[in-house]
């Protein structure tokens, strides 16, 4: 299986280093992973996930698009699709 490590760490401009420090992974380990030598058991797939705040089907592959977003974010998407919904029922 090809996992999309690699190319969401470059996306998100997390380097290997850094991630492998923060979860105590061996940066040589951290590397077969990217570039698919080796694949993280599953426990590692989901520590890396929460790490970088995307689903570990985006990880694998699974989802063509990851989102990041806040929750903050979120609640003022859904609020301004609120009022917009608003605004176009009373146009009506």
């Amino acid at each position: 299986m090809k996992i999309k490590l690699g190319e969401i760490l470059e996306d998100l401009d997390i380097k290997q280093k850094k991630i492998s420090e923060a979860l105590g992974i061996p940066r040589n380990t951290m590397s077969n992973y990217v570039t698919g030598r080796t694949e993280p058991d599953f426990e590692t797939l989901i520590k890396i996930a929460d790490y970088l705040n995307v689903s570990v089907d985006s990880i694998l592959g699974r989802k063509e698009k990851y989102i990041l977003i806040s929750e903050e974010e979120l609640k003022k998407l859904i609020k301004a699709r609120n009022l917009l919904q608003e605004v176009i029922k009373n146009r009506n």
